[in-house]
């Protein structure tokens, strides 16, 4: 991959064609084509034995794209109803929804356009990572970038977003975390692969985090008349969320649960985020409750 500042430069003489009438990738190298057409994704193909086609992903390398690359996963199922829609973007922006983008949400979903597809700042997945030194010193931190925080310190930066899967990973702390997204085709659901691997020399003490914003709002919206129509309860070891609004036109409910099961949980943002909402790290990352558990050094 060409340096940033070479990619600078192959771009402002593509604005120079331009400016001039030529053509937009005149005068440029078969390399330095690729390194523009390159530049923020690429697709990558896979074949089979006798050269068939199997799969295809668009891999994202870069964190702040012109634009954004929101993927969209949908059951796969021909029935009418019970259709799950799932949008991620390469920073776990996104939400999801039932049958319909607007009357069916889910997860957080504040952007209410005719064409509700490119989620606001305030509809995204957190993930982060927590360990507690032997010096009795502890350290938070975002297991993957967040545009505008601390996005150095990670290596190996990746979105890719296949036919039917979103797989993001990056590594910082000698720590390589791995997410894969998945929408099943007959169920009304998605699932979380997440995969940390400790690369440093010793074991370290770990735990890891996630935040999702549910979202049952009833449909048609009360939007002059807010009210309380959800409610969250912990069930068989999963969280249940329920709408109780009778005049609700798109009954649904929600679960989210977890192998191994989960060692804690808070269903008020305000208990876990502490400070902000918009805080890089929740107060209940920084000073956690759960078990933390133990993650050995990998071996050859």
């Amino acid at each position: 991959m060409s340096k940033p500042s070479d990619l600078d430069a192959l771009v402002e003489k593509c604005r120079e064609n331009l400016r001039a009438g030529r053509e937009v990738l005149a005068g440029l190298s078969p390399g330095q084509v690729e390194a523009v057409m390159t530049r923020y994704s690429r697709f990558q193909d896979r074949r089979d034995e006798s050269g068939l086609l199997v799969d295809s992903e668009v891999v994202l390398h870069a964190l702040r794209p012109p634009r954004p690359y929101v993927h969209l996963m949908v059951s796969g199922h021909r029935r009418l109803r019970q259709t799950w829609g799932a949008f991620w973007d390469g920073t776990c922006g996104g939400f999801s929804c039932l049958d319909s983008v607007l009357a069916g949400k889910m997860t957080s979903h504040l952007d209410t356009n005719y064409v509700p597809t490119s989620p606001e700042p305030q509809d995204v997945r957190g993930f982060w990572a927590h360990e507690a030194g032997a010096d009795g010193r502890a350290a938070a931190w975002p297991i993957f970038p967040v545009p505008g925080y601390e996005e150095d310190r990670y290596q190996d930066y990746e979105c890719r977003q296949g036919l039917d899967r979103l797989t993001l990973s990056a590594k910082r702390n000698g720590l390589r975390c791995r997410l894969v997204v998945h929408v099943p085709v007959e169920w009304p659901l998605e699932v979380w692969e997440v995969t940390l691997a400790n690369e440093a020399d010793s074991a370290r003490k770990l735990s890891w985090f996630c935040r999702l914003k549910v979202n049952l709002e009833s449909y048609p919206f009360y939007y002059f008349c807010p009210r309380v129509v959800c409610e969250g309860i912990l069930e068989d070891g999963a969280l249940v969320f329920l709408n109780h609004d009778q005049n609700n036109k798109h009954p649904r409910s929600s679960f989210l649960t977890a192998d191994p099961p989960f060692d804690g949980y808070d269903m008020m943002s305000e208990v876990f985020d502490g400070r902000s909402p918009r805080a890089p790290i929740p107060a209940a990352v920084t000073t956690p409750r759960p078990v933390i558990s133990t993650y050995s050094a990998p071996t050859d």
